[in-house]
């Protein structure tokens, strides 16, 4: 009887401790494949996103510079060569704009991308006739353009450019939130479970 007894609380010992193990292991598979989920989203999905947004605002902070370099060009063949570095970045841009919207994900990030095209093609579109005004010989009108106009509408295009990186950093911190919440849950859930199993 002593011997059956003994043998009862030593099934009942290895079933706890069995469902303990099976336990530990489902909650770590499940943290672990979040955190998986988690690190591909921030590595994979959002730097993307990030690279794109940087894109767009360096490639048109260069096609910028290529309309200030062709208001001091001097010569039909320096101003050939600015029109087609111009032509050459918005090109970039708008290739930039097109990926980006491609892979949206959020309504935000949608709504910032598609406000962003209209005032770019607006800025091109002042752009345009600063080279017509340039061609005509009228560097300072061509001046005035650039630094009123243009000045402005650039400013608009960076402002939401700004935005659309300002949304990405802050849902790839959430990501990076919700990675240190998942650890912390899984943390204190083996900590529980191995509390549970001393006491038995």
């Amino acid at each position: 009887m002593k011997r059956l007894s003994i043998r009862v609380a030593l099934t009942g010992m290895l079933s706890v401790i069995a469902v303990a193990i099976l336990a530990l292991s489902f909650t770590s598979y499940s943290s672990l494949s979040k955190l998986n989920a988690n690190t591909q989203e921030i590595g994979q999905y959002w730097m993307s996103r990030m690279v794109l947004a940087r894109e767009t605002k360096g490639n048109f902070n260069l096609m910028r510079l290529a309309y200030a370099r062709l208001i001091m060009a001097s010569t039909p063949s320096e101003i050939d060569n600015e029109v087609k570095s111009i032509n050459e970045t918005a090109d970039l841009v708008r290739k930039s704009i097109t990926e980006y919207e491609a892979g949206v994900r959020t309504e935000t990030g949608r709504q910032l991308i598609a406000a962003v095209k209209p005032e770019f093609e607006a800025y091109k579109l002042l752009g345009e006739e600063l080279i017509e005004i340039k061609k005509d010989g009228q560097t300072l009108v061509a001046t005035s353009l650039f630094k009123s106009k243009m000045k402005a509408q650039s400013d608009k295009v960076n402002t939401i450019v700004d935005d659309l990186v300002a949304k990405v950093i802050e849902n790839a911190n959430k990501a990076v939130s919700d990675s240190a919440a998942v650890y912390q849950a899984n943390l204190f859930a083996t900590l529980g479970i191995a509390a549970a199993y001393n006491s038995v």
